[in-house]
């Protein structure tokens, strides 16, 4: 009969372990025995003197059993009068006397039978432990990687990018910010760790098919390869898969070994024998889970550069993942017997080319206000200022609100026409001539077989489930339409704003013209305020006189891009993994020139230039694969001065891009991109050199 008692302690003990499989002759692994044990109440007398005589016990793979209880050590089973042991109640093997009765008793062909049954038995032994081993860690649809937050990461898998509810409307499940492809990015270069620890001279190509032959039948890994359904894949969709699989594998090969060479740079601060490392995904259990460890540890606790944390700075920053000034998504904890921990915080991206920072307008007008306000200008020019500011704030959210009412005209005079016409044009628009897939999009205004939430208001029984395409169309239309008299109106799903939009262009009643005037006037605007702002001066330390504007621009920049704050505070904590490209604060400092040491260094050769209406294509606009505009360049930022301060030739770093953020139809966002040159000095600088 089985003990679900003792069941259960040894799952809840393969959970805490890096591979999932428990070894009682781990040290590592009995630390989490002992926590599971105390977790269950035991005293420590008895978790001291369970765990003792389970390190103690030899391991039985060690010796070979010859017959009658009687064994020999499997390396001296070919000597001609080998040692003998027997086995004690406590597991450990004890040597008996050479002239023993028992010791004579033994078959001594036995010795010499290479192919006797002892050795075959432990041969199929080990072949069944390995090939148990292998296929716990490459199990279609599983995590090999069971640390702590491995049930959130198994439910991110299987669950994938979305939010999911129970009958009653109680959220069982709610992913991390992002989307599928950072999620797939932030679990699965995590997962890389635990193949590499099994292998650690796997390819990318090889760690490539561990992790595509791992997610390929899940939601997370359908969701990112674009599949719909229980179909087959596609060589387009099974190309993207393996794509993502690649950039996730190099980026995972470059985590797992700046650990180990963060370990081995730690010398004799951290015990490099016992060390366990783990990997975090960003999500709220996660953090608590990390939390819960660091707590239990003893500490001290290190960067990658030997700098110490305060235990209770290593929590904070935890709890502020994932937030502007700390933009880490994962992290890894690698800690000893000791309780010393080495701590690295990851912001994880696909590739260089990422956005690596957003905001909205109007969030960007209040900090923008707050830097004013925390300044040592004086009194009546911080007033003069913020005017300034706050005009500009106004223009900004007087174009933003007219996108409301132009989504809404498309939707208002569909309104007037026959449902059923509508519908047939959808449905006959369905991919295969070329032209955007209409029908394909009528799938969004479902979820879960129920009426998308975003239409609850505009039916009569938002619980119904069988409501025609029809009748979701029309509620469809009078929400599109309600969001001309709400400007805070949801518009919906990316998926749902594209129905809108063409089915608009089918009906001659595209809005994309007017929409790119509202975005081509906030441009407008966020440059205008800009150079009535640069107009007035700020005097740093030094002396040095710099604009206003780019007093302002530069701070909003350093806490974009994450430039100084709590990166250069403590070396080695932070690093930004672009597909195995790692950019930390120094790679930011060789490549940008500046010393974050000094705070005003940045400030002082740092200048803004705005993207005319004359700019070339290129630096005017943003696009997507399909070279679709998707967005509109507001400024460039330089460096523009040498170390010695002599202005040079104009050197720029990064760009700022204003976007519709959450699909084609939804207000605008500020995004921030480094510049190509900033790209290929990231790729080129020496610590992303493999040789290095």
């Amino acid at each position: 009969m089985k003990n679900a008692f003792l069941d259960n302690l040894i799952r809840d003990w393969a959970w805490r372990v890096n591979d999932g499989c428990p070894d009682p002759k781990n040290r590592n692994h009995i630390e989490f025995l002992k926590d599971v044990l105390r977790e269950s109440g035991y005293s420590e007398s008895v978790i001291q003197e369970y765990t003792t005589n389970l390190l103690e016990a030899d391991n039985k793979d060690d010796y070979v059993h010859l017959s009658k209880g009687i064994y020999v050590k499997t390396a001296d089973k070919d000597k001609s009068n080998p040692q003998k042991y027997k086995k004690s109640d406590s597991g450990k093997f004890e040597p008996l006397d050479k002239d023993g009765d028992e010791a004579e008793e033994v078959d001594s062909q036995a010795l010499s039978a290479k192919d006797g049954d002892y050795e075959r038995e432990d041969t199929e032994k080990a072949k069944k432990d390995k090939e148990d081993t292998e296929t716990k860690t490459v199990k279609p649809g599983t995590l090999s990687d069971a640390t702590d937050d491995g049930k959130i990461k198994q439910k991110s898998i299987n669950y994938g990018f979305k939010k999911v509810v129970d009958e009653n409307g109680k959220v069982i499940f709610k992913p991390a910010p992002g989307n599928a492809s950072s999620m797939y990015n932030e679990i699965m270069s995590g997962e890389c760790a635990t193949h590499l620890d099994k292998n650690p001279d796997l390819t990318v190509e090889e760690l490539e098919e561990l992790l595509y032959q791992q997610t390929k039948n899940t939601t997370l890994g359908k969701q990112v390869a674009g599949k719909k359904g229980d179909t087959e894949y596609t060589k387009k969709q099974e190309k993207k898969l393996r794509g993502k699989a690649k950039i996730t594998a190099a980026a995972g090969i470059k985590k797992y070994k700046n650990t180990k060479k963060g370990i081995i740079a730690l010398g004799d601060k951290i015990d490099s024998e016992s060390v366990v490392s783990r990997n975090y995904y960003g999500h709220q259990e996660s953090k608590d889970a990390q939390i819960d460890l660091v707590n239990k540890s003893n500490g001290p606790f290190y960067t990658s550069k030997g700098v110490e944390i305060p235990k209770e700075d290593v929590i904070r920053l935890i709890q502020e993942g994932g937030g502007e000034e700390v933009p880490t998504d994962t992290s890894t904890l690698s800690v000893d017997k000791n309780g010393a921990m080495l701590v690295e915080f990851h912001s994880d991206k696909q590739d260089l080319k990422d956005i690596q920072g957003s905001s909205t307008p109007t969030k960007e007008i209040r900090k923008a206000i707050g830097v004013i306000e925390a300044s040592d200008l004086p009194k009546d020019e911080k007033a003069e200022a913020i005017k300034i500011i706050a005009k500009s704030g106004k223009q900004l959210k007087e174009i933003e609100d007219r996108i409301s009412s132009i989504v809404a005209k498309p939707a208002i005079e569909m309104m007037k026409k026959p449902i059923s016409e509508i519908l047939e044009i959808a449905n006959a628009s369905d991919g295969s001539d070329g032209k955007p897939n209409i029908k394909g999009k009528l799938k969004s205004l479902k979820s879960r077989g129920k009426p998308a939430p975003f239409l609850k208001n505009y039916l009569p029984d938002p619980e119904g489930k069988n409501y025609t395409d029809e009748e979701l169309l029309v509620a469809f239309f009078k929400a599109q339409a309600d969001g001309d008299n709400n400007e805070n109106f949801d518009k919906g799903t990316k998926d749902q704003q594209k129905l809108l939009l063409r089915l608009s262009v089918k009906l001659d009643l595209d809005p994309t013209k007017e929409l790119s005037e509202l975005k081509e006037l906030g441009v407008k605007e966020i440059q205008r305020g800009y150079l009535e702002l640069n107009n007035k001066t700020k005097k740093l330390e030094d002396g040095t006189e710099i604009g206003l504007g780019d007093y302002v621009e530069a701070q909003n920049i350093k806490r974009t891009l994450h430039i100084g704050g709590p990166s250069a505070k403590y070396a080695g904590l932070f690093n930004v993994n672009m597909g195995g490209t790692v950019v930390t604060q120094e790679v930011i400092n060789d490549c940008l020139g500046i010393n974050t040491e000094d705070l005003e260094n940045f400030d002082r050769d740092f200048e803004v230039g705005v993207v005319l209406d004359t700019e070339s294509d290129e630096n005017k606009y943003s696009r997507n694969a399909d070279n679709d505009i998707t967005g509109r360049n507001i400024m460039v930022y330089y460096k523009v001065r040498d170390k010695d301060g002599n202005v040079i030739d104009k050197k720029p770093f990064a760009k700022k891009t204003q976007r519709a953020g959450d699909g084609p139809a939804s207000k605008l966002r500020s995004t921030y991109t480094w510049s190509k040159e900033t790209q290929d000095c990231f790729e080129n600088h020496p610590s992303n050199k493999e040789e290095n």
